[in-house]
């Protein structure tokens, strides 16, 4: 009975994280997965996914509540440990007593994951943002040596390197992130895993005017990944600013639509706003209300797709948890 409700609990809580992030449903993620924790309350999993969405909408002290009940069983959870990091590292209104607490939840996560360089990464960034560039610097490069393929490390150091200055190290660092994430087969950009250092070196080029370089690299981005929203919308407002104008600007942003299908996903949309803006920062509402047009058009697609799957999943009798749950889960793709 005890393992049927931990599959229970798990099948609400993956149906609960698809209703936030997918579906921008706060409240009934958060019904699934207080269901979730009614059928098992040790679900760490579910523990951190509620406690990082509370944190996310701002309400710091659900959010705490449900680490701290996470941390009563288990107490040795890195993850756990860098989420609650992270959330005292934004809570604005604690003042030093947050930035040590952090700072200490940080400390605790590298003690039961020494070489995690996910939580290396979120320490380094949050020490930057308090003023210890050279305590970043070595804990990303502590992160870049832990896992020389967490490509996420080599982009935040290039970045902390452009933003304070220092372009050849940046280039640099950028570089030996892309040889180190490279994956075979994946020609001269290096694959997907590159796309990002890509995109970033390619913002840093642009921002000291070798724009050449920037347009290698954003080329090389896109070759990685074709559907980098980073990238297209980057190498498109240069060329608005530098290049010949909108002509080349609309371009790669409608060579970039044309990557995604329909219904739309949160990429897509985010590339449809980043035009919309474009057009709009100029002068041309026009070409901005046409942009509003055809982003809704799109949409309209995912409204008739979700009200016909809701359709297709009534409301189950009670006590068919695992039933209800999977036809959720059905409803966004993530159950067969």
């Amino acid at each position: 009975m005890r393992l049927a409700h931990k599959n229970s609990s798990h099948l609400y809580s993956a149906w609960g994280g698809m209703e936030y992030k997918q579906g921008g449903d706060v409240d009934t993620a958060r019904d699934l997965f207080r269901k979730a924790l009614e059928l098992d309350e040790r679900s760490s999993a579910t523990w951190l996914q509620l406690g990082v969405m509370e944190g996310d909408i701002g309400n710091f002290k659900a959010a705490q509540d449900c680490f701290e009940s996470c941390l009563e069983y288990d107490k040795k959870n890195s993850r756990i440990f860098q989420a609650y990091a992270i959330l005292e590292s934004k809570n604005s209104k604690g003042g030093k007593s947050s930035e040590r607490k952090a700072i200490d939840l940080f400390e605790q996560a590298l003690r039961y994951k020494k070489y995690d360089a996910g939580v290396l990464q979120a320490y380094a960034l949050y020490v930057a943002k308090l003023g210890d560039l050279e305590s970043a610097r070595n804990l990303l490069e502590k992160g870049s040596k832990a896992n020389p393929r967490h490509a996420p490390v080599w982009q935040a150091w290039g970045v902390l390197e452009t933003r304070f200055g220092d372009t050849d190290e940046a280039r640099r660092v950028f570089q030996e992130g892309i040889w180190a994430c490279a994956q075979a087969g994946g020609g001269q950009s290096g694959g997907r895993r590159c796309a990002k250092l890509w995109q970033a070196w390619g913002v840093m080029e642009s921002s000291v005017g070798d724009f050449s370089a920037a347009r290698r690299c954003f080329n090389r981005a896109l070759d990685a990944d074709r559907r980098n929203v980073a990238a297209v919308t980057a190498w498109a407002l240069m060329e608005e600013e530098v290049g010949s104008g909108k002509k080349d600007a609309r371009m790669i942003f409608e060579r970039g639509l044309k990557q995604f299908s329909s219904p739309p996903s949160e990429a897509k949309i985010a590339l449809w706003d980043g035009y919309e803006l474009m057009e709009k920062n100029s002068g041309d509402l026009r070409a901005a209300a046409q942009i509003v047009d055809r982003k809704m058009s799109d949409t309209m697609v995912d409204e008739t797709f979700k009200q016909v799957a809701a359709a297709s999943f009534p409301p189950l009798p009670g006590g068919e948890d695992c039933a209800r749950a999977g036809a959720g889960l059905r409803r966004f793709g993530g159950a067969n």
